[in-house]
């Protein structure tokens, strides 16, 4: 009887399984492996599978059954699955690639990276070290460096110069453009004013063309989803906070040939600029 226990609206998210209305994708990363699930009720019930094997074990195999699992691995317990899923569009059957729902949870680390970098650098790393894409990776641990040199200087210069030696060696595309950033935020943090006035200016130039070229390629395109857009925000963000920074940041922003981006950076250099003034008084 406890099966009528759950609640309705995971009980009819299971449900639908059969016969989706849009194809989805979800890919569960476990201590055991990786599985994929072709729909959200399918992995629901897998994560569910540990708690019904333990109120009655034999409506655990009833749902293995329905919803064909019986070869996947029960769960352990006190495993914190990555979880990443895709869901096409109404008409769009292409779904994400492997490769493309793998990069979702390393997207995912490097975010949870540039929030504890500051604040705690030590978690900071021990995410970064999870993420699979190399250089993402190493762009992680640029990013979690100047944090880090309170506990290991040797350690957090090391990672700052595989950075250096990498980013000569990468293609041209976002990549580049955020272990670009990622050093020269370090440059800052790090007090080497020289090595970011020298950085910044070439920052600026490559990633206003990364967004050009992909504005050129889709013009209906937002600004905000424009390659090069988020992370030239970022840049100006922590440019601007910086007295001995701003000049250079402004010139290099003022100086931007797309419109829409010169305007949303300006304002973000505005921002930045109040921002150092008030936290001096």
């Amino acid at each position: 009887m406890c099966r009528f226990c759950l609640p309705r609206g995971l009980w009819r998210g299971t449900t639908g399984w059969r016969k989706p209305k849009r194809k989805s994708r979800f890919e569960v990363t476990t201590k055991t492996g990786s599985f994929s699930f072709d729909s959200e009720g399918k992995m629901l019930i897998y994560r569910l599978l540990p708690v019904s094997e333990q109120i009655d074990p034999d409506w655990a195999d009833d749902l293995r059954k329905e919803f064909g699992l019986e070869k996947v691995p029960l769960l352990a317990v006190g495993d914190t699955p990555q979880i990443a899923g895709a869901v096409a569009a109404p008409g769009q059957e292409q779904l994400p690639s492997t490769a493309d729902m793998q990069a979702a949870p390393d997207a995912h680390r490097m975010m949870q990276v540039g929030r504890l970098a500051a604040s705690d650098p030590e978690a900071a790393v021990q995410i970064a070290k999870q993420i699979t894409d190399p250089t993402l990776r190493v762009t992680a641990l640029a990013t979690a460096a100047p944090g880090y040199q309170q506990v290991d200087p040797q350690q957090a210069n090391a990672w700052l110069s595989a950075g250096r030696q990498q980013l000569d060696s990468l293609p041209s595309g976002l990549a580049k453009l955020r272990l670009k950033i990622a050093l020269i935020k370090a440059a800052i943090a790090n007090g080497d004013r020289e090595a970011a006035k020298e950085q910044i200016a070439q920052a600026y130039d490559f990633g206003a063309g990364l967004f050009e070229a992909d504005s050129t390629a889709e013009p209906g395109k937002l600004a905000q989803s424009t390659d090069g857009f988020d992370e030239l925000v970022d840049l100006t963000d922590a440019a601007s906070r910086q007295t001995w920074l701003q000049p250079a940041s402004l010139e290099n922003v003022r100086r931007i040939r797309p419109e829409v981006l010169r305007a949303h950076l300006l304002v973000e250099e505005a921002k930045g600029i109040a921002d150092s003034r008030s936290s001096q008084h």
